[in-house]
């Protein structure tokens, strides 16, 4: 039984840590700050960078939320949690020998605890996913290229597997091809996958001269917005041109995401 229970406590804060390492990519700059362990010119140049870099500030406010969220959580939840072991304990204790009540003790304040991180995570999560359902809202649609009957393209098997969701063979057989085509389809799949970061990086290889380049444009706006980089996102969702055969779904978005 002890077994299990360390094995759930044990899981459960390494999914908080990796939850935390996937949502911050500045997490030990910011703990040194807060904790004035930077020195003074890096003290500086971090504060200097709040000023001018507004996704860095909001990653920052985000990080202080969740760090004082987890304290206050964690204090009111665990002192509530102790109360109810305490209570359990008193009859547990009658019945139980001494060798093993400081072993009881110690398991149920690890569960306390445990229970406590989840519900913050949980918490944190349902935040961190908005914008990523927001985006999925309005991610388009992309059929992929058509199949030939007659002569085979270069394409096509790819495409075989695109269309009927074979994601995995479908990028195998796209990343054998060095094109704008490719690189689009495979931002695509990433997406599908919700690889965002590997998405983002299809999309941003693709030229301003390519016929793909409005397409991957806004889709690199919804994989930015999945990622809960909201002002990336915004600048790109401003900068699509009149042409553009999405402009009126990113003024649409844009206006969910200053009025959210």
């Amino acid at each position: 039984m002890y077994e299990k229970i360390d094995c759930r406590i044990k899981q459960t804060f390494k999914n908080f840590v990796v939850l935390m390492e996937q949502s911050f990519e500045h997490i030990e700059l910011f703990e040194a700050y807060l904790s004035n362990s930077l020195e003074d010119n890096n003290i500086l140049a971090f504060e200097a960078r709040l000023s001018y870099d507004q996704e860095f500030s909001d990653e920052f406010s985000r990080f202080k939320k969740l760090e004082e969220g987890i304290r206050q959580h964690y204090r009111k939840e665990l002192k509530s949690k102790f109360n109810e072991i305490d209570k359990e304990l008193e009859n547990e204790i009658v019945s139980t020998p001494k060798s093993n009540i400081r072993k009881l003790y110690w398991v149920t304040s690890a569960v306390a605890a445990s229970l406590i991180i989840g519900i913050f995570l949980f918490n944190f999560y349902k935040s961190e996913s908005k914008y990523t359902e927001l985006a999925q809202q309005y991610w388009p649609v992309e059929e992929g290229l058509p199949v030939k009957m007659s002569a085979k393209g270069i394409y096509d098997d790819a495409m075989n597997a695109y269309k009927q969701e074979q994601w995995q063979e479908a990028e195998n057989l796209l990343l054998a091809i060095n094109s704008d085509t490719a690189s689009y389809f495979l931002g695509v799949i990433n997406y599908q996958q919700k690889e965002f970061d590997k998405s983002v990086q299809c999309f941003k290889t693709i030229s301003e001269t390519s016929v793909w380049y409005e397409q991957s444009q806004y889709r690199l706006a919804l994989a930015y917005l999945s990622l809960n980089k909201v002002d990336t996102a915004k600048k790109i969702l401003k900068s699509l041109s009149e042409t553009s055969p999405f402009k009126k779904d990113a003024e649409l978005l844009l206006l969910e995401l200053y009025s959210g």
